[in-house]
């Protein structure tokens, strides 16, 4: 999925609850763009570089990591958002162990999850090979954004995030906005080149 076209239908999506396959109610921002607590963003650029980089934006350093720690933690200043800037990549688009069987698709061949599964590995790969660093975004309960929800602040974080990584010329993935009403469909997932200025969507 192209990057403008995800952050714009955030932008613009109402945070009202559906019900999704399994039977779950969730917000809309997180049926259709997954977006929940510990979402994490991959970029191609050091996690210190990161760091010394959000001096100037909207996020308030809470830790004083020493030099041998890979990571630093972060409040959004408006609040709602707590954020770790981790050295490495933390979190991959996951696939299924072994033969295992998941709910929503129990009427699946064993060749269709074969497929799906190869696929997810595929982009698991290209997301260890092509990013250095994680943000890993989550509930802060403590301070709220006035009128927003969790989603929302998070949501609202996430913007701020890509139009920084943008801006800076940085390589990025959101590699958990495919929505959780077909969580397996791995064109949903955006990646940002700044090469030729747009996202790219590998299927």
């Amino acid at each position: 999925m192209q990057l403008d076209e995800y952050l714009n239908a955030v932008e613009k999506c109402p945070d009202n609850t559906l019900k999704i396959e399994d039977g779950q109610s969730v917000s809309r921002l997180t049926a259709e763009y997954g977006i929940f607590d510990n979402w994490p963003i991959l970029l191609n650029r050091d996690f210190r570089e990161i760091a010394e980089d959000f001096k100037s934006l909207n996020f308030q350093l809470i830790n004083n990591p020493q030099k041998y720690e890979k990571e630093f933690v972060y409040y959004y200043k408006p609040g709602t958002v707590e954020l770790r800037v981790i050295d490495g990549v933390k979190f991959e688009t996951p696939f299924l162990q072994g033969d295992k069987k998941i709910p929503f698709y129990e009427n699946e061949s064993q060749e269709e999850v074969n497929m799906r599964n190869l696929i997810a590995k595929r982009h698991n790969k290209i997301q260890k090979r092509s990013y250095k660093s994680t943000i890993m975004l989550h509930y802060y309960q403590v301070k709220k954004i006035p009128g927003l929800s969790n989603i929302e602040g998070i949501s609202e974080a996430i913007i701020e995030l890509a139009n920084y990584a943008k801006q800076k010329g940085i390589s990025f993935c959101f590699p958990k906005s495919v929505g959780w009403n077909n969580l397996y469909d791995y064109s949903k997932i955006v990646y940002y080149s700044p090469s030729n200025q747009m996202a790219l969507s590998s299927k």
